[in-house]
């Protein structure tokens, strides 16, 4: 069986580490106390109600809780941490600095990838101070860096055939955010090439036992159906066109009709059920390839494993796709793309694609919240439809690279001999 080409040597970051402190110890210095209020509330609430009784009461019968259970775990230690219901209300906002140890080591996780010692440094400052990555964190106060690591590691864990490594990471996301289930198939197609029968007995023991252990302590209290409940209801939580999301639908219906219900019916289906079909389709075209080419491997009795480059830019439409067609989306529901266009930039050169999307991100998360109090929001950056047609830009960048890479006129997987070794030490 083919190694695939491609290495991540963690000697490689270890230059990089004390330039991470600095980064760290300056964002915790100059850390905003405010940010997204209904969010900030939600962390708030949370880990108090967790104070008395334990984790097992974030799903009591009367919770508010939507989140899954893996981020209820750090409310919890932060709440053991701060000790009290005042102390839980007045340093909510350094629960930022927890999800930014995810955006560093996600960027750490790129750096390590490139073979040049002297761009490790400086790609590592770019993707620190880019203003879409640590918006969401530092500004915001969300926690959808916690998610895209999880997914990353998990997407390049199969990639480098570390099956189990690759298959717990995905239950640890599935448990972060649901959402997570969107690359599902993709990580599938992965690993079949690498699974046999004591392996997918191995692989599914593995899922099972990890989600026992993140379900256990509800599993003894008895309402672990009440997880289930918050499963359920996630799905047409909010059911309208776009929660913010300016994707698809800004572009092609008016803006006073975005808050209406989806389940409107146009023609004969829903603008919920058009989101799902575009969304389908535009990943089946990503997708489809690589299950024929499985096919046809298996047929011959032979392994091929799927380009890096060709890989991100599948994880790229998949992410990008769900956000752009979907009803329902959050703003936020597109940063897990973040991380794969910043691996493309990183190691394939694609500064400005990266640029595009994770400015126009942070744009569009500044036109929420209005952080920086600026006099006028009525410019171009900040016009609603402006930003959806960037995004629609965005996807139909990514499509036309991810359909070069598959012709061969770029790189048809292995990076570029002077950005990654060919050896896997990790």
């Amino acid at each position: 069986m083919r190694k695939p080409s491609g290495s991540f040597q963690i000697q490689r970051i270890k230059p990089l580490l004390l330039p991470a402190l600095v980064v760290f110890t300056v964002f915790a210095i100059l850390l905003p106390r405010s940010g997204h209020g209904g969010d900030l509330d939600c962390w708030q609430a949370w880990s108090t109600q967790m104070l008395s009784g334990g984790i097992v009461n974030a799903y009591d019968i009367d919770s508010r809780v939507n989140y899954l259970p893996l981020y209820m775990y750090v409310l919890r230690i932060y709440g053991l941490i701060s000790g009290s219901v005042q102390a839980c209300y007045e340093n909510v906002f350094y629960l930022k600095l927890f999800t930014w140890l995810f955006d560093t080591a996600g960027i750490l996780l790129i750096c390590g990838m490139v073979k040049a010692e002297e761009s490790r440094l400086r790609y590592f400052i770019y993707g620190v101070l880019n203003v879409g990555i640590f918006y969401n964190t530092i500004i915001w106060g969300q926690v959808d860096s916690i998610l895209a690591f999880l997914v990353f590691s998990s997407v390049l864990s199969a990639y480098f055939r570390r099956l189990y490594l690759s298959a717990g990471l995905f239950i640890l996301a599935i448990n972060f955010k649901l959402q997570s289930i969107i690359f599902g198939p993709l990580l599938i197609l992965m690993w079949l090439p690498s699974i046999s029968i004591k392996r997918l007995a191995g692989v599914v023991l593995l899922m099972v036992s990890l989600q026992a252990i993140i379900l256990l302590p509800f599993l003894i209290n008895g309402n672990v159906k009440n997880i289930l409940k918050v499963v359920s209801e996630s799905v047409d939580h909010y059911p309208i066109i776009s929660m913010n999301a300016f994707n698809f639908w800004y572009v092609v219906i008016s803006e006073d009709k975005l808050w209406s219900p989806d389940t409107i019916r146009v023609t004969i289906f829903t603008y919920k059920q058009v989101g799902l079909i575009l969304f389908i389709a535009s990943s089946a075209v990503v997708l489809i390839p690589l299950l024929i080419n499985y096919l046809k491997n298996l047929r011959k009795k032979t392994t091929a494993h799927i380009g890096l480059e060709q890989l991100l830019l599948t994880c790229t439409i998949v992410g990008y796709s769900f956000f752009f067609f979907n009803t329902q989306m959050h703003e936020r529901y597109i940063h897990p793309v973040l991380i794969f266009v910043t691996a493309q930039a990183f190691l394939y050169n694609r500064w400005g694609l990266w640029i595009l999307i994770t400015v126009n991100y942070a744009l569009s998360l500044e036109t929420i919240i209005k952080f920086l109090g600026l006099h006028n929001y009525e410019i171009l950056f900040f016009n609603l439809r402006f930003q959806a047609y960037v995004f629609l830009i965005g996807l139909i960048w990514s499509f036309i690279l991810w359909n070069k890479s598959r012709k061969g006129q770029v790189d048809p997987g292995d990076l570029p001999a002077d950005r990654l070794t060919t050896s896997i030490q990790v």
